[in-house]
C-alpha cells in the first residue's frame, strides 16, 4: 500500500467513524502497515483508515497540522464504548468475528455482562479451513444482517475480509479490530487505567504479550523509511 493512502483516509473526528450505512473502517499501526506492503488489498476501498498507535498519531498531527486526527482505536480505551452505546440506543445488532473459539466465547460473556442491553446477532472464531469456507461464512453473516460487525482476525486478513463483505453487498458498518476480541476475553478493560491515561499501552503489551517486541521495532523502521520517503517527494 502506498503510504499516501494511509494518510489520505484518516478521520478528522470520532463522528467520522461512528456507525452508518455501508461504512468500512480499518486501523493500521506501523506493524500492520508493514504487513500491508505485501498484501494484495486495495485500501482505497475503505472509507477511513484510523491511525492505530499514539506515536504515529502524534507524528501525523505534527506534520499535518491542518488535517489532525484524534487517537482512534477499536478497543475499550477509545471507540468501542461509543459504538456499543450507539447500538444500544438505536437498537442495532452487532456481530463479532475473530480470535479462537474459546476466546470469542469468553469475550461475548464479558461483553454481555458489561453491556446487557447490547444485541449480539452472532459470533464466530476467526479461523477457516479454506477460502471457500470463509466466503460462505461471510455470506451467512450478511444474511443475518447485523448493523455492525467487528473483524479481529489480524492484519492483513481482517482488511481482506472487510472488503469481501463489501463486495458481497454488506450494508452495515464493518470495523477491523485487531486483537480486541482476544484481549478482552478475561476482562472488559485490558489496560489498567493509569497505563491508558499515560499512553503507555504499547509498553504494557510488551509486558503482557511476549512476542510483540520482535514485531514492533523492525516494522517501525520500515514504516519510518516509507514515511520519510513520502514526505521528501511531496
Amino acid at each position: 500500500m502506498d503510504i499516501s493512502i494511509y494518510f489520505s483516509k484518516v478521520p478528522r473526528c470520532i463522528n467520522d467513524v461512528m456507525p452508518g450505512e455501508k461504512k468500512y473502517i480499518t486501523c493500521l499501526s506501523y506493524y500492520s502497515y508493514y504487513l500491508s506492503l505485501k498484501a494484495n488489498i486495495d485500501y482505497n476501498e475503505f472509507d477511513y483508515i484510523c491511525i492505530d498507535g499514539i506515536f504515529v498519531q502524534k507524528l501525523h498531527n505534527l506534520v499535518y497540522r491542518s488535517h489532525k486526527t484524534p487517537r482512534i482505536s477499536v478497543d475499550m480505551t477509545s471507540l468501542v464504548p461509543l459504538i456499543f452505546d450507539y447500538a444500544i440506543n438505536n437498537n442495532k445488532s452487532i456481530y463479532f468475528l475473530g480470535a479462537k473459539e474459546r476466546e470469542v466465547e469468553q469475550f461475548v460473556k464479558i461483553i454481555n455482562l458489561a453491556f446487557p442491553k447490547l444485541i449480539i446477532a452472532g459470533y464466530r472464531n476467526g479461523y477457516f479451513d479454506s477460502v471457500q469456507e470463509r466466503l460462505n461464512i461471510l455470506k451467512n453473516i450478511i444474511e443475518i444482517k447485523p448493523a455492525i460487525i467487528f473483524i479481529g482476525t489480524g492484519a492483513p486478513l481482517q482488511d481482506q475480509i472487510a472488503l469481501e463483505l463489501k463486495h458481497f453487498g454488506y450494508e452495515g458498518t464493518a470495523y477491523t479490530c485487531g486483537g480486541f476480541i482476544h484481549q478482552t476475553q478475561n476482562s472488559i478493560n485490558y489496560y489498567p487505567k493509569i497505563v491508558d491515561k499515560l499512553n503507555l499501552r504499547l509498553f504494557y503489551r510488551f509486558y503482557k504479550e511476549k512476542n510483540i517486541l520482535k514485531k514492533v521495532f523492525p516494522s517501525l523502521f520500515v514504516f519510518l523509511y516509507h514515511y520519510c520517503k513520502y514526505l521528501l517527494r511531496k
